[in-house]
């Protein structure tokens, strides 16, 4: 009976890694991020963003690309938006590099120069690599990298549940080098 188990949790577990949306690496945050920084880039119902290399090509705007990104859920901003109004702030933004060529990309280069980052051919396997930053003005706060599904476009539910993924891991509701954990940051 313990094998038959064993075999059932494996297959299930086999057959989630073949459905697996998205591959995130592990998120990494700077010591300026924080839930306040997050929540004032919101504070007009949405949050800007940038986009390079769109993967869709000319058949989809970078505005309803980021259109197709929720939001965590505790974030007060309802969209991503890359036309945002006068009452957001554009020093906080959402950068998100699909295919970038440099490597290291995701760094404070990328915060004060996006339009500079340069992007390469995608990977040819359905799957764009990803490298999503969260800027204050020319500082990044918060950074990963992974790759995400492209078939059926931005509207996808792969697409969409991977970025979720990707959001929920790069504007958290806490800093975890700060507020919490081993390596924690200690900010008196």
């Amino acid at each position: 009976m313990r094998f038959r188990t064993l075999a059932v949790l494996l297959a299930a577990g086999l057959a989630a890694g073949c459905v697996q949306t998205s591959v995130v690496g592990l998120p990494d945050y700077n010591a300026l991020y924080s839930r306040d920084m997050v929540s004032y880039a919101g504070t007009s119902g949405e949050i800007a963003a940038v986009v390079m290399g769109n993967p869709f090509g000319p058949s989809v705007s970078d505005e309803q690309l980021v259109s197709s990104i929720p939001t965590p859920a505790w974030v007060s901003a309802r969209r991503f938006t890359t036309n945002p109004g006068t009452q957001t702030p554009w020093s906080y933004r959402v950068v998100l590099l699909f295919n970038p060529a440099r490597p290291g990309a995701g760094d404070d280069y990328t915060c004060a120069n996006p339009a500079a980052e340069p992007t390469g051919a995608a990977r040819g396997d359905g799957r764009a690599r990803l490298v999503a930053v969260f800027c204050a003005d020319s500082r990044w706060a918060s950074q990963l990298e992974g790759s995400v599904p492209l078939d059926g476009g931005p509207g996808s539910p792969a697409f969409r549940t991977a970025m979720q993924t990707v959001m929920a891991d790069l504007l958290p509701p806490i800093n975890p080098k700060v507020d919490r954990g081993d390596n924690a940051i200690r900010v008196n």
